[in-house]
């Protein structure tokens, strides 16, 4: 699911970037060209910083299904030993 999400993210600026930065030269010397290349660049951080929490989301979830899955092995064998 992440890693879904991760791709649109990766999308939506791949997108937006060649376009704007084309707007941006052409519009080199005008407030709006300013504006646009501001715009960009927070965009691109944005985006960084989301990938950067995502991925991080990835990882906890990975440690966490690992987790769950040796802790649910480690009480099986312990009704197993149990039973015996």
């Amino acid at each position: 699911m992440t890693a879904n999400l991760r791709a649109g993210l990766d999308r939506e600026l791949t997108d937006v970037e060649p376009e704007t930065a084309q707007v941006v030269r052409e519009l080199r010397g005008w407030q709006t060209g300013t504006a646009l290349e501001n715009l960009l660049h927070w965009w691109e951080d944005d985006l960084g910083r989301l990938r950067q929490r995502l991925d991080a989301l990835t990882e906890g979830l990975r440690l966490c299904a690992r987790d769950y899955r040796q802790s649910d092995q480690a009480s099986a064998d312990n009704f197993r030993a149990v039973g015996r």
